[in-house]
């Protein structure tokens, strides 16, 4: 099998080259696998960019900026240069070879684009070099010249007229280069368009993403591109590598992906195929490496679709592997590649997670997780606070137009009223509502309700065709219907009073109803009226009391459950005779207790008095509790039974919360307590002294005072432990918090206790929503960012007891790597800068640097 080589480079640049010119310097590209690779390219005239929505998406005015940002760029440094490609043509034929000479613009807009795609990254920029598009060119003209697509050319056989100078390079080159095949021929064809095959590296031979993780590379110093056109159009990329300078522009926990977490143009996702592209996270070697069980998950943060990525027949893929070589292969990375399968789609505006686990960290299991925001650098987005005061204006608008749909003076006072009633309660609900669509969903439904309601005009006209004949008869009939919908037979002497009186009101008004509609209300209004007076048989199954039998039969079922509550031979004579003496005097009360109120109370009274008798056990009767409390001493013991065979130790179960369900009053003075944890599984009986009891399934409150940084963004800040939510973790995220306090729930989560930096109480929180920091300053949070020090009052400090190192005046108007940084308690963020050499120059206010 033939060894693979991936690379690619990128560059602007134009060259001529007589055939006599040798390559000086021989480039040695690691060997990383096997198959040689080819790229085959798509339809160039099917290919174009992501349609792009004219729907305007809101953003928080920081992400805005950085969104804006990306999609001026992308603009500016992503354009396809569509010209022709030489200013002076290749020539290799008749024994005459030349390079050629490129068109400048050609090879500026490719070292732009490649260089976009490394920022992006988070990977440093490299030139396009002639020099390195010199040797470039010899691979492409080597391969047009014998129409063979090979990393190893050297194995065919050279042109008869070609120099042995020109084929030793054109060899090397190919071997030390991407390649990529175009079955067209010309010189029109775009090297932009070649850049994009390489990082998309589909294809079943591709599934290492070599090409790709050159382009990625760390050891890249600079590139060239070789572009000859035959039979066939090919292309190289060619790196200049140079081992050496990684660490000095990188941290050996250096980690990249493709594509990269962020902001990241969907018109770059899958640019030349309809199905989903291959994703790459690439691990600096010098820390990482893949381990034998490497998972991962990618996750739609706006739908919750989650997705296990595997290979399977839809299209997923997994792949994750060391390089064979160690570190100088495949740009120095440890990869893990994989492809959602096509029923899992990547949309724009929409934030996906990916979470990496089975790596290994300096020999260590290490799991990995970022997060990626598709944004469409075509479409429109704006300022949230724009949205805002959009919407405010849209529900003025829509409270005026409803309160003008209608004029007030055409109707009459009823229906004034209802007018009002509907406005008042569209105008509540408008102000309430999120969006314009929620609005416009009011405003419609409003109408439609005026829109019913009859005017005075209307309700004339109706009003006139009935006369006056037809308006008696249905007064007539309307009495009668009332008059035989109750049987006063079946009323008591009072409430057939109260049914005639009903009828004569309703009568009174009916006889002076103008019009069928308000006739139809007195009736509807008097049979409802007539409904609530109750007959006679409802009286008296109201008026009922338990029966002698009744009652009878409940105090014997009493008595009976009393005679069974304790067992006899549990206790000594002198104990057994004191129960019956309690059992005998509660008898007597239940015989005489006229009620079952009366006959549960009694019971009660004497469960409590058979409870205080002792038995002949050491630890005496059983006795419900069912509290929950939590173990908060050491030195003291569970046991197994009273015999004392110990079954754990507090230690082991410090600050662990359990469910009393019971508990022992032992002749010994102490109390046990018979625990249980959330699965109903016994633990055994713990002395009473050993615990704290809490208020709820909480558990007792237990003292902290660290301090945590909010990590996670999807989950609730409690009020209490009803659950009942105060906010969402989202709004307070990467804020830093103290613990002053905290709950180790019976559910098996720790709550934390939050205070901020001016001792206001802000909720309890899921302990997997915090990182616990190393004092006030938070937890670290990654950043990446470069920043300028543009102040100069401010200091540097060695740590967050405030031990300076540097004032800001010795470093002003000088850019650093802001690697990381903390949001310290006190409400400022703190940067750890450190320079292009990987020096590291302390912690500086985010005030002091833009």
């Amino acid at each position: 099998m033939k060894k693979v080589k991936f690379y690619l480079v990128v560059s602007g640049l134009f060259l001529s080259v007589s055939v006599g010119s040798v390559y000086a310097e021989e480039l040695k590209i690691p060997e990383i696998g096997e198959d040689e690779v080819e790229i085959t390219s798509l339809d160039v005239a099917n290919y174009s960019l992501a349609e792009s929505s004219s729907e305007a998406v809101y953003l928080p005015k920081k992400e805005l900026a950085k969104v804006k940002s990306l999609q001026e760029k992308y603009k500016k440094e992503v354009t396809y240069y569509a010209n022709d490609m030489f200013t002076e043509y290749p020539v290799f034929e008749n024994g005459t070879y030349k390079l050629g000479k490129f068109n400048k613009e050609a090879l500026i807009s490719v070292e732009k684009q490649l260089n976009f795609y490394r920022n992006l990254a988070g990977l440093s920029s490299i030139p396009l070099t002639e020099k390195d598009t010199e040797f470039a060119q010899h691979g492409a003209i080597g391969l047009a010249a014998t129409n063979q697509f090979t990393h190893y050319l050297g194995e065919y056989d050279k042109p008869a007229d070609m120099p042995q100078s020109f084929w030793d390079i054109a060899t090397s080159a190919t071997e030390s280069s991407n390649l990529h095949y175009f079955s067209g021929t010309g010189y029109w064809y775009s090297l932009n368009y070649v850049l994009d095959s390489f990082m998309e590296d589909s294809g079943s031979n591709n599934r290492q993403t070599g090409h790709r993780a050159h382009i990625m590379g760390l050891p890249i110093t600079s590139f060239g591109v070789g572009y000859a056109s035959n039979s066939a159009t090919y292309s190289s990329l060619y790196p200049n590598l140079n081992y050496g300078t990684i660490d000095s522009h990188y941290s050996k926990d250096f980690v990249t992906q493709w594509p990269s977490s962020g902001y990241f143009p969907i018109q770059t996702y899958n640019k030349q195929s309809s199905t989903n592209m291959r994703w790459s996270v690439f691990f600096n070697t010098k820390e990482y490496e893949v381990g034998d069980n490497v998972s991962v998950e990618i996750k739609n943060n706006k739908t919750g679709q989650k997705m296990n990525v595997v290979d399977d027949s839809n299209g997923g893929e997994l792949t994750a592997f060391n390089s064979d070589s160690g570190y100088y292969s495949l740009g120095g990375y440890a990869i893990v590649n994989f492809k959602p399968n096509d029923n899992f789609k990547i949309e724009k505006n929409t934030e996906y997670t990916v979470k990496v686990a089975g790596m290994l960290r300096d020999g260590k299991p290490s799991n990995y997780e970022y997060k990626i925001h598709m944004i469409d650098v075509e479409g429109e987005y704006r300022d949230e606070e724009l949205l805002v005061k959009e919407l405010e204006a849209y529900k003025v608008s829509s409270k005026a137009a409803l309160k003008n749909y209608k004029n007030p003076k055409e109707y009459r006072q009823t229906q004034q009223n209802e007018l009002i009633a509907i406005l008042n309660e569209a105008n509540s609900k408008i102000e309430a509502s999120k969006d314009k669509a929620a609005v416009d969903v009011i405003v419609k439904a409003s109408k439609n309700r005026i829109d019913k309601i009859k005017t005075n005009k209307e309700l004339t006209e109706a009003e006139n065709q009935l006369n006056k004949k037809e308006l008696e008869n249905y007064k007539i009939t309307s009495k009668k219907a009332l008059s035989s919908y109750k049987n006063l037979a079946n009323y008591r002497s009072a409430q057939q009073n109260e049914i005639k009186t009903i009828l004569n009101e309703a009568n009174g008004k009916i006889e002076t109803a103008k019009d069928k509609a308000s006739i139809d209300t007195v009736l509807k209004t008097s049979k409802a009226k007539m409904d609530a007076v109750k007959t006679n048989q409802q009286l008296t199954e109201a008026e009922k009391e338990l029966t002698a039998k009744e009652l009878t039969n409940y105090k014997e079922k009493s008595k009976k459950i009393l005679s069974g509550y304790k067992n006899p031979n549990d206790y000594k004579e002198e104990q057994k005779q004191e129960l019956a003496k309690i059992l005998s005097e509660t008898n007597q009360k239940i015989n005489k207790a006229s009620s079952k109120l009366e006959v549960d109370s009694i019971s009660k009274e004497a469960k409590i008095r058979l409870d205080k008798v002792k038995t002949n056990k050491a630890e005496g009767p059983y006795i419900k509790d069912g509290r929950f409390v939590t173990i908060s001493k050491k030195g003291y013991s569970t046991w197994s039974n009273f015999n004392w065979k110990k079954r754990n130790e507090s230690t082991k179960l410090l600050n662990k919360t359990y469910q009393a369900r019971g508990k022992y009053i032992h002749n010994n003075g102490s109390t046990y307590l018979s625990l249980y944890d959330n699965q109903g599984k016994w633990q055994g009986y713990i002395n009473e002294k050993a615990v704290k009891a809490g208020s709820g399934k909480q558990g007792a409150y237990i003292n902290d005072g660290r301090y945590v940084t909010i990590s996670k963004s999807n989950y609730d800040v409690w009020s209490n432990f009803s659950w009942k939510r105060k906010i969402k973790s989202k709004s307070i995220f990467n804020k830093t918090y103290q613990v002053k306090g905290r709950y180790e729930h019976f559910n098996g989560s720790t709550y934390y206790s939050l205070y901020d930096s001016k001792g206001k109480w802000q909720g309890y929180i899921n302990s997997n929503a915090t990182k616990m920091g190393q004092g006030k300053q938070g937890a670290y949070i990654s950043d990446g960012r470069k920043v300028k020090v543009t102040k100069t009052n401010y200091n540097t400090w060695s740590n967050f007891n405030w031990k300076k190192r540097h004032s800001s005046k010795d470093i002003a108007g000088k850019t650093f790597i802001a690697r990381g940084k903390y949001n310290h308690i006190n409400g400022s963020t703190y940067y750890s800068l450190y320079d292009n050499k990987g020096k590291w120059y302390g912690y500086i206010s985010q005030h002091a640097v833009k």
